[in-house]
């Protein structure tokens, strides 16, 4: 069962996702963090009910890193959720911890790249094949939409494999750079 997020809760209201969202981006940036994308679940997705996980993405000194959370009842609370980890780790490295933070970060490294060389068709896929999506024009909320029905077949919780996934993740950082061009 879902935690409703209430501790998030300031002056009687809930907590906004802008203001979760600012401070886990305002936190991260204080660990130097970059490439950073936040995404969450669809909340009208058929795969789970309600489904309001929230992930950031980012890497720091090269090395990537995932943070998932699922566990309260609304995005914004798990964007908080997530924000207040990162927060403590900033406190952590204030305070002379860097070392301390370099090893917690160890546990979100994101899913590594396939170990062997994926199939040759594989290898010369387009982002566009890989997420499926033939449109001239696409915008970011399109890559995520595809990001995330692909992400139902190919994540290793599903039946998929870490190659599958890996390829995912790479498509969607691809095309989300080109977006942003």
């Amino acid at each position: 069962m879902r935690k409703s997020g209430g501790r998030f809760n300031r002056r009687g209201g809930s907590v906004r996702f802008e203001d979760a969202r600012d401070g886990l981006l305002r936190a991260l940036i204080q660990l130097s963090a970059r490439d950073i994308v936040l995404t969450h679940d669809d909340p009208m997705s058929a795969w789970r009910a309600p489904s309001v996980g929230v992930a950031v993405y980012f890497t720091i000194d090269g090395r990537p890193y995932v943070i998932p959370q699922d566990g309260f009842e609304n995005v914004a609370a798990n964007c908080r959720s997530i924000g207040i980890v990162v927060e403590a780790m900033v406190a952590i490295k204030r305070h002379g911890g860097g070392v301390m933070v370099s090893k917690a970060f160890d546990g979100f490294t994101a899913l590594p790249p396939p170990s062997s060389s994926p199939p040759a068709q594989r290898r010369s896929r387009s982002w566009r094949e890989v997420l499926d999506l033939d449109d001239v024009w696409i915008d970011r909320e399109t890559v995520e939409a595809a990001f995330r029905a692909r992400a139902k077949e190919c994540h290793p919780d599903a039946g998929g494999s870490n190659e599958a996934m890996a390829e995912l993740n790479a498509a969607r950082d691809q095309a989300l750079r080109e977006i942003r061009s």
